[in-house]
């Protein structure tokens, strides 16, 4: 039993030292902002992302130039972390493709905010019926 703790002790450290190893990976690839959604079934990844932020707004756009694509989502009642509906008057969001789809319905969330720095999950409905779902971004802004 006495050689039992410390092997029990040694794999309790290599798995925090692990998971720390983990985050640090994470949090070195959120400095340079990423957003992905699932459009029509497939996914799409914004190849460059932009944000702007002030006092009453969050502002954010990807797009992927091979395949002339964009996403643009807009807070005009920003308060920083939480759950924004996207009402088409405030807050609305928009995917383009040769088409331009504007949301009707759906959410975003911003689960955490930091210095100049945002994570969430957003979804959404377009007018035509376009459904964008499984969305994250993990952004920076100066």
């Amino acid at each position: 039993m006495k050689k039992l703790v410390p092997i029990v002790l040694s794999l309790a450290l290599l798995a925090v030292s692990g998971c720390k190893k983990f985050e640090e990976t994470i949090n070195k690839a959120a400095t340079e902002g990423s957003l992905s959604c699932t459009v029509k079934g497939r996914t799409y990844t914004a190849g460059t992302v932009s944000v702007g932020v002030t006092d009453n707004a969050f502002l954010m756009s990807g797009s992927q130039m091979s395949d002339d694509e964009s996403l643009n989502i807009n807070i005009g009642n920003y308060k920083g972390a939480g759950k924004y509906t996207f009402d088409g008057r405030y807050n609305n969001a928009r995917y383009t493709n040769s088409d331009s789809h504007a949301s009707i319905s759906g959410e975003i969330e911003i689960i955490s905010t930091g210095d100049k720095s945002a994570k969430g999950t957003f979804y959404f409905q377009t007018i035509d019926s376009v459904m964008i779902t499984d969305g994250k971004f993990d952004v920076n802004w100066k």
